[in-house]
């Protein structure tokens, strides 16, 4: 791929790859700490998996993935009063700016099949090898996710998040407050 040492540059605020349908990959995503782009983002897709009876039985495509990714890329930009003639859609690799002032820089070739793979190729580890890799790395989490949480047995978000609060695998600490889930180890910060 074209990916290297040299493709994000220092002051890349956030640096996102695109797919050939013109929206922000969801599988490769940078930023800079506190980046609103990622909080639109993570904001959207929390609403979607809230509002899920089962969250074990997430349709990714639509509610935390690409669909996420391409939304919150439009709050992103229509926080910034930016309007885009196909909103959450790029046909060019470019710098833009939106919410907050802060930029992100989009390289990639949409509408081009043959370029797809020009910076990552989304396909380059199958779940076989994923999991080989993740048991001899000793990051175990990802293996038996399923195992726990079979899609058959309903789960909503809240109660998700109830009983794995205490998950030493767990990174963050969310709880929903005023209509949004916060990361309450992050508002310490602020």
């Amino acid at each position: 791929t074209g990916f290297n040492a040299d493709t994000i540059k220092d002051d890349d605020d956030a640096f996102f790859v695109l797919e050939t349908s013109g929206i922000i990959a969801q599988y490769f995503l940078s930023s800079s700490p506190r980046h609103p782009y990622m909080k639109h983002t993570m904001d959207d897709a929390l609403d979607h998996l809230r509002m899920s009876k089962n969250v074990m039985a997430n349709d990714p495509s639509r509610w935390t993935g690409p669909g996420a990714t391409k939304r919150g890329f439009c709050f992103f930009m229509e926080a910034a009063n930016v309007t885009m003639k196909n909103p959450g859609y790029m046909e060019r690799a470019d710098i833009l700016v939106g919410d907050q002032n802060r930029s992100v820089r989009v390289v990639g070739y949409p509408k081009n099949k043959e370029k797809e793979k020009a910076f990552i190729d989304r396909g380059g580890l199958m779940i076989d090898a994923k999991n080989r890799l993740y048991a001899e790395s000793n990051i175990t989490y990802h293996l038996d996710v399923q195992a726990k949480h079979p899609p058959r047995n309903a789960i909503s978000c809240e109660k998700h998040l109830q009983t794995t609060k205490h998950d030493p695998y767990k990174k963050a600490n969310y709880r929903f407050v005023k209509g949004k889930y916060i990361d309450l180890d992050q508002e310490i910060d602020r």
